[in-house]
């Protein structure tokens, strides 16, 4: 369990008084007097809130699945391997059918068997069609033209890294889905700026003689822990010590409440 500590008095505004005094004697300044607060809260769960990161686009780097283009084909790999993807095309044993395997046990590796000189990449198209998604392997291939597909030797498929911003005008589709999956990125926070910024909107909006609880907070949609009755019942220990947690809670119809 994580919790945030924020120590405060009773009005934030002053968390802590420091004050510097004159050795009259001596002459001398002394070190400056550091009053400690009166007293500590804690706070837990950590907070989901409604914000998204701010980025510049021409320093984040996408990293494209790997594609490559044999002959009128084009093969991208898009599962998650702890090797480089590999393709081969092999010449085979002509006449015959096409043949299309893929195996994937940490070296992904797709083999293409023409049983011919070369094949139309519509035929190659329409054998990798039949393949089921289990059989596929994490593979994809697409016609990218009406070329033949030659024998090609094993070749890796490499990743490849551009710019946001590049990417807004080379592959617009992936830009906007990049964007997107972006946007779903919120940012999780520590409670104590939200609390503490709820202590002085209760002691401006209320008076210091309102305590700060029950207090809805904005732009948090979600908790990172959930905590029953009974669990919050165990983190109020020692209520007069300064030592218990308080925890913020989730409530049907009222919303994320401190």
């Amino acid at each position: 369990m994580r919790c945030s500590v924020r120590s405060l008095r009773r009005n934030v505004g002053s968390l802590c008084d420091s004050r510097s005094q004159a050795n009259t004697e001596g002459g001398r300044l002394q070190e400056p007097l550091i009053q400690l607060p009166d007293y500590g809260a804690a706070y837990t769960p950590y907070l989901k809130t409604s914000l998204v990161y701010s980025y510049d686009e021409a320093k984040v780097n996408v990293i494209c699945p790997p594609p490559d283009t044999f002959g009128g084909v084009t093969i991208i790999y898009r599962g998650t391997p702890t090797g480089k993807p590999k393709v081969e095309i092999v010449k085979g044993t002509p006449p015959g059918d096409i043949v299309i395997s893929a195996t994937n046990s940490g070296n992904p590796k797709l083999t293409i068997t023409l049983n011919a000189e070369k094949r139309p990449s519509k035929e190659v198209k329409a054998a990798w069609d039949k393949l089921t998604n289990d059989q596929k392997m994490g593979f994809e291939l697409n016609q990218k033209t009406d070329a033949d597909v030659p024998p090609q030797a094993e070749t890796t498929l490499e990743a490849q890294s551009i710019t946001l911003d590049a990417l807004k005008t080379s592959n617009t589709t992936l830009y906007n889905a990049t964007k997107a999956a972006l946007a779903q990125q919120r940012v999780t926070l520590p409670p104590s700026g939200a609390v503490a910024g709820i202590y002085v909107s209760v002691d401006r909006d209320r008076g210091v003689w309102k305590a700060p609880a029950n207090v809805a907070m904005a732009s948090v949609i979600d908790l990172t822990q959930m905590f029953t009755d009974a669990e919050q019942g165990e983190l109020n220990v020692d209520p007069t010590s300064g030592k218990s947690i308080n925890v913020i809670r989730s409530f049907t119809g009222r919303g994320i409440l401190i």
